[in-house]
């Protein structure tokens, strides 16, 4: 794993100062890559590489070169069929100078241009000098596991692993962009293209972006959308397909020539992987978990360790775990804020943290589990939205309920779920399903938002973007899970493990995204995957000979904190401080008596907002680090 970045001058000559501002972003990567770092510089072009060393670890320093130095590349990630292609391009008389998969991505652009990228099978951006063109090539993996930022203006077009450095040292705009901060508030992210700040976007999943002259082109080469339902094979034949292709996928994250190990709840999905991975070593693996102290009240509730030593004990792992106090929390929080790029404002993001620092103690490579739950229906809201049928109420009908809500402490989630289910509008309806925090609320506490029309122009996007012939107010599990796995995957759980694992220069691989088996998964019909109360179906059938009854039959958890018990306990001054009057005032987003509103009905014990006031907890503090 490794950090890029880089520099392209649209029509004139680049200077000595667009290669300064390459050298200052690639420093600034550092901790993406420790243990080496290189550039390239040409008349048009400058690129910057900080390395990770996880395959050939002697030779495999970047930029690399074709044989004749006409085409050059840096790139992040990792190809887990590179020994496979390039067999097939010595075949066909490309020489290689290393062992290392960077090399191959090369040799088959120089075979297939831009198609290269259908070629490959990893997670990966990466950029290609194609000095015979003047053509720069940008690339991001199918699925978004790595990221990949970007600005232009009329003379140059600028990209980064991460969008601080850009801001810091690209002499570019800080705005925020008041549709962004909606989105990072209501759904714990910005989707992609966009970003928080104004000038700066992200390259969207399974998109090139080709630039030659002044001319930027942004191309698509793959989508969930496209994905056809399958009619060749019946339940029986898709476990069996699923079994062999997740057990390949697992062996071919486990190439490494450094120490790995993997993330373990104790669930279905990392423990189904930590199976696998067991059955493959020739030692035993090693496992991290995390969880929040006994001493902290009502933090039992969030714990799944004891389940994740369970796993371990029965795979034999060598297992550590880290129990997180409030203060050990708090004392996280400067470090995450330094490495938030988004931001995202997943609360997971902090333990996410903690468990990655715990586990780069030991291994530079881990494997983890994200992804499952999205391509199976995991989530309680899948299995809730198939009602909404049962509860078509008039509107007149759930204005006179909603009050009600108010009258129950603690109610949001059922109140949230409620509104959800009876919303006929099926993209309406699933946005109710993401949303942290009630329209009306944010109608009064967004200073600069029009959020009404903010939440019709998601609505909008959704239906352009994402859609496709995928349109009817029917009910379709794969269609909101196609949502979800193209916009919470990648910018939310997606970006909080990039983020959090290579703060620590840690490597995270996330066998359940192997394209092939997304494309496996979103082929089958919804009934495999939900079937009565049972969810990810499937995946447990598959996983049934591998795991303990104890951790196939478990109730999930899902990765949360206590923030509830935290805000109103030893936390409390920290986020009083930081919702002060005078610190929302600094910056002017929010309004203040809707915050401290919020904050009183909390503090009382009336309404639980905890969730609604750590986004707006991390999103002050972040800001006042990256832009201040």
């Amino acid at each position: 794993m490794c950090g890029i970045c880089g520099s392209y001058a649209k029509k004139s000559p680049s200077d000595e100062k667009d290669r300064l501002r390459v050298a200052q972003i690639t420093r600034a990567l550092r901790h993406r890559g420790p243990d080496d770092e290189g550039f390239f510089h040409d008349d048009r072009i400058s690129l910057g590489h900080r390395r990770l060393s996880i395959i050939d670890l002697s030779q495999g320093g970047q930029p690399i070169f074709n044989e004749d130095e006409s085409c050059v590349i840096v790139f992040n990630g990792e190809i887990y069929n590179y020994q496979e292609l390039r067999s097939d391009l010595e075949a066909k008389g490309h020489r290689f100078r290393t062992q290392s998969d960077t090399e191959v991505i090369l040799h088959q652009y120089e075979e297939s241009g831009p198609s290269c990228v259908t070629f490959l099978n990893g997670m990966f951006t990466f950029a290609i000098w194609d000095r015979h063109k003047k053509r720069v090539l940008l690339a991001r993996d199918r699925l978004g596991i790595k990221p990949l930022y970007f600005y232009q203006d009329s003379r140059r077009l600028l990209f980064s692993s991460e969008l601080r450095p850009l801001l810091r040292y690209g002499d570019i705009d800080g705005s925020i962009d008041p549709y962004s901060l909606y989105c990072l508030l209501n759904f714990q992210y910005v989707p992609a293209p966009k970003t928080i700040i104004k000038s700066i976007r992200k390259l969207p999943p399974g998109c090139l972006l080709i630039a030659q002259g002044g001319d930027i082109q942004e191309k698509r080469y793959w989508s969930i959308s496209q994905i056809e339902p399958r009619q060749d094979w019946d339940y029986h034949q898709a476990k069996e397909e699923l079994s062999a292709l997740l057990r390949d996928s697992v062996q071919r994250r486990m190439i490494s020539d450094v120490p790995l190990g993997a993330f373990l709840s104790g669930g279905v999905d990392s423990s189904t992987i930590v199976s696998l991975m067991s059955s493959y070593a020739n030692r035993p693996i090693h496992t991290f978990s995390v969880g929040f102290s006994s001493e902290s009240s009502g933090a039992n509730r969030y714990n799944e360790t004891g389940f994740a030593r369970l796993a371990a004990d029965h795979f034999r792992s060598e297992h550590r775990d880290l129990m997180i106090s409030p203060t050990e929390f708090a004392d996280a929080l400067p470090a995450v804020w330094r490495h938030l790029d988004g931001p995202v404002t997943d609360p997971a993001i902090v333990p996410t943290y903690l468990v990655s620092k715990l586990a780069r103690e030991l291994v530079t490579v881990v494997l983890t589990g994200e992804g499952a739950d999205e391509l199976f229906g995991g989530y309680l809201r899948y299995s809730l939205d198939r009602y909404h049928a049962f509860f078509r109420l008039p509107e007149f009908m759930r204005s006179l309920i909603h009050p009600i809500w108010r009258l129950i402490p603690n109610s949001q989630r059922w109140q949230k779920g409620f509104q959800a289910v009876t919303t006929m509008d099926p993209l309406s309806r699933y946005l109710r399903w993401v949303s942290v925090f009630d329209q009306n609320f944010l109608v009064h506490a967004l200073t600069q938002a029009d959020v009404l029309g903010f939440f019709q122009q998601t609505v909008a996007c959704l239906d352009q973007n994402f859609m496709d012939k995928k349109k009817g107010s029917d009910f379709s599990l794969n269609h909101t899970l196609a949502l979800d796995l193209q916009t919470w995957l990648p910018d939310d759980l997606l970006a909080k493990v990039d983020a959090m694992s290579m703060a620590v220069s840690l490597e995270a691989r996330v066998p359940f995204l192997d394209h092939r088996l997304v494309e496996l998964a979103m082929a089958m019909p919804h009934n495999w995957k939900i079937s009565g109360k049972i969810r990810k179906r499937i995946l447990k059938d598959v996983a049934a000979p591998l795991l303990p009854k104890a951790i196939l039959d478990r109730k999930k958890m899902g990765f949360d904190t206590p923030l509830r018990q935290w805000f109103r306990g030893p936390l409390r001054p920290l986020l009083q401080e930081t919702l002060s009057d005078s610190e929302l005032k600094k910056h002017g987003f929010f309004n203040t008596h809707s915050i401290n509103g919020m904050m009183q009905r909390f503090f009382s014990g009336r309404q639980d907002f905890s969730l609604q006031l750590w986004s707006l907890f991390l999103f002050q503090n972040w800001y006042q680090d990256a832009i201040g």
